[in-house]
C-alpha cells in the first residue's frame, strides 16, 4: 500500500546526512551506533524490524535515505546510509527478498548495528481455521545461514492458535520458514510480529516466509484453512428499523456485524469460510426488536424466530446465504 504521508518518527527512522555512493571496502565499526528510532507507517505498522519489503522502500523513496548495517563477512559490520536504489544491492528486490548482500539488514531500533552477540527468539505459531481440526500437526522446515532444521507443531484454536519456541537466532540473520504442503489444506494468512521483520513478501501459495531475526522475540503465525463453503449473512429491516442499524450475528464460532438495508435483498456482510457441513446462525438479542421472518438458500432448517436462530447447510466450494428480517413491535 502506497504512503500518502510520511511522519516525522519514519523520517527520522530513515533519513540520513548524506548518501555513500558506494561500499568497496568493509570494515569494523569502532563504537557500537546507537539504533535508528523506530519508524510507524501511516497505517501504524511498526517498521522495526530489519525486513525490506515494498512498504519499507515506498517509506524510505519518500526520505531517499535507508540506513543499512553493510558486512562482506557476517563479521565486521559498518553503518552506511544509501539511496533506495542502493539499498536494493545491499538488501535485495523489496518484493522477493531475493539477491542483495547475505549478511545485510535494514537498521531498526530492533535490528541494531553492530548486531548484538545475545540472539533473538523465534516464536513459531499455527492456527487452525474453518476445514483444519484443532490439534492436526504441521511440520516446518527453518533455513538459517545455509543450515536447516524442522519442526512440528499442533494446530491451535483461533485466534492465536498454538505456539511454540522455534530456536534462537543471530540478529540481522535470514531465517526462511517453509509449511510442508498437505492436500486439501492452504495457507490463509502469515502473521509477523513485529511487521517490520519482514523480508520481501509472504508466498501464501506455497507456504514460505522470510524474517529477520530481532532483538527479543519474534512472531510468525501460520493459519491454514481446510475444505470450505462461503456463508453469506443479510439482513432486512423491516417495520420501524432504521437502515445502517447494526445487527451482531455468530456462526460456527464466527461474529459477523450486518447493517440493516431495505427489501428485499436487505444489506449482507462479506462472506464467512466454513468447514462443510450444518452450521447455526444466531442472531444477538437487540432491545425493542423482534425476528419477522428467516429466509435462505438451501433452504433454512430449525428456524426459530423467538430464538433468532436457523440452521443452514454448508457445502464445500459453494454459497450459502442467509437473511434475517426484523421488524420493531
Amino acid at each position: 500500500m502506497r504512503r500518502s504521508s510520511v511522519t516525522p518518527t519514519i523520517a527520522a527512522a530513515l533519513c540520513a546526512a548524506a548518501i555513500i555512493a558506494s561500499c568497496s571496502g568493509d570494515g569494523s565499526s569502532s563504537d557500537p551506533i546507537a539504533p535508528t528510532p523506530d519508524g510507524v507507517n501511516a497505517q501504524g505498522e511498526s517498521l522495526s524490524g530489519g525486513g525490506w519489503t515494498p512498504d519499507v522502500a515506498s517509506v524510505a523513496t519518500k526520505n531517499d535515505k535507508v540506513a543499512v548495517c553493510h558486512s562482506g563477512n557476517g563479521k565486521n559490520y559498518t553503518r552506511i546510509e544509501v539511496s533506495v536504489q542502493g539499498a536494493r544491492a545491499h538488501l535485495g528486490d523489496p518484493e522477493t527478498g531475493k539477491g542483495g548482500h547475505e549478511n545485510d539488514f535494514r537498521i531498526s531500533e530492533l535490528t541494531p548495528c553492530p548486531p548484538p552477540s545475545e540472539p533473538g527468539h523465534l516464536r513459531l505459531c499455527k492456527i487452525a481455521e474453518a476445514g483444519v481440526a484443532v490439534g492436526t500437526n504441521f511440520t516446518f522446515t527453518l533455513v538459517s545461514d545455509n543450515r536447516s532444521k524442522e519442526v512440528t507443531i499442533a494446530a491451535g484454536a483461533t485466534p492465536n492458535g498454538n505456539c511454540i519456541d522455534a530456536g534462537e537466532f543471530r540478529i540481522g540473520r535470514l531465517i526462511e520458514l517453509r509449511e510442508a504442503l498437505r492436500s486439501d489444506v492452504h495457507t490463509a494468512a502469515i502473521l509477523i510480529s513485529p511487521a517490520g521483520a519482514l523480508q520481501g513478501t509472504r508466498d501464501l501459495d506455497h507456504g514460505r516466509a522470510t524474517i529477520i531475526a530481532g532483538a527479543g522475540t519474534t512472531t510468525v503465525s501460520f493459519a491454514n484453512r481446510g475444505p470450505t463453503g462461503t456463508l453469506v449473512i443479510c439482513k432486512i429491516g423491516g417495520t420501524g428499523i432504521t437502515t445502517g442499524t447494526k445487527f451482531d450475528f455468530t456462526a460456527g464460532g464466527y461474529t459477523k456485524t450486518v447493517e440493516a438495508g431495505p427489501g428485499p435483498e436487505g444489506r449482507c456482510a462479506s462472506p464467512l469460510h466454513l468447514a462443510p457441513g450444518e452450521v447455526t446462525v444466531t442472531e444477538a438479542l437487540t432491545p425493542g426488536t423482534s425476528v419477522k421472518a428467516v429466509a435462505a438458500s438451501p433452504t433454512p432448517k430449525n428456524v426459530s424466530l423467538t430464538g433468532r436462530s436457523a440452521s443452514i447447510l454448508i457445502t464445500r466450494d459453494q454459497e450459502s446465504r442467509i437473511t434475517f428480517t426484523n421488524t420493531k413491535p
